[in-house]
């Protein structure tokens, strides 16, 4: 996913971040215009709770099977 990203979209609006569940608290913190989130329910949760607080809107694709990219 991140060498697709990398490849065809621009670096300047498009990141990919890979990490463990403090990773996932720790995006929440950021000031991002929306998170879109491909992975575990768990860390979905995390994603969630940590964007709620900053109303930080997010797309979620738990079970990170199914990666989506959004496009106009």
């Amino acid at each position: 996913m991140e060498k697709l990203v990398h490849n065809y979209l621009d670096p300047d609006c498009f990141k990919v971040i890979s990490g463990d569940a403090e990773v996932s608290k720790e995006i929440g913190q950021q000031p991002f215009d929306v998170i879109c989130f491909t992975g575990s329910t768990d860390k979905g949760k995390l994603v969630a709770q940590a964007a709620a607080k900053n109303l930080i809107p997010c797309i979620l694709e738990l079970g990170g099977k199914c990666p989506a990219v959004i496009s106009e």
